[in-house]
This record gives structure tokens, sequence and C-alpha cells, in this order.
């Protein structure tokens, strides 16, 4: 399954529409996502780190060879940091 945020404009003619499509959801909807969830959340009770390797290639993208190789250390905030725009900077600050 391959997902993309989707973008909406209040340019758009039909954007109420689309907007209002997007708020609503069904229990059969919310059931199926606390579903998924709750199936993710038991995998990773069985398999420990491989399913967490697993799911973070399969939903992130990230091919990670090791549970270490997913942490982030103080140097990787602080670069972060230091590239965010002023206005988000103080922001956080």
């Amino acid at each position: 399954m391959n997902l993309r945020p989707l973008r909406l404009s209040t340019t758009q003619a039909d954007f109420e529409t689309l907007f209002q499509q997007r708020l609503h959801w069904s229990a059969d909807t919310d059931a199926a996502i606390e579903q998924r969830v709750a199936d993710i959340l038991a995998d990773v009770k069985q398999r420990g780190d491989a399913a967490v390797l697993d799911y973070t290639a399969r939903f992130d993208g990230l091919q990670a060879d090791s549970m270490a190789a997913l942490e982030l250390h103080p140097h990787d905030f602080k670069t972060a940091f230091d590239g965010l725009p002023g206005a988000q900077k103080r922001g956080l600050q």
C-alpha cells in the first residue's frame, strides 16, 4: 500500500466537499484502524526488534539492520534544531 497525503487548496472549486469527506469517519473505519494497530502491536510483542525493523522499512522506507541504527543522538537533535527557520526555533524555545 502506497499512501500519500491528500493536498487540498481553498482555491479549489470542490474544496468544501473534499474537506468534508476528510472529516467524516465511520465506526467501521475506526474499528478497522484499531484492529490494524492491535495487530501491529501484537506482532511487535511477539517478534520484538525484528518486527520493529520490518515496520520501519515498510512504513518509513528506512532500511536499518539493527535497532542501534534507529537511535538518535544529541548531535542529531542539535543539527535538526540548528536547521530550523528562526520563527520555529523561537517557538520551540
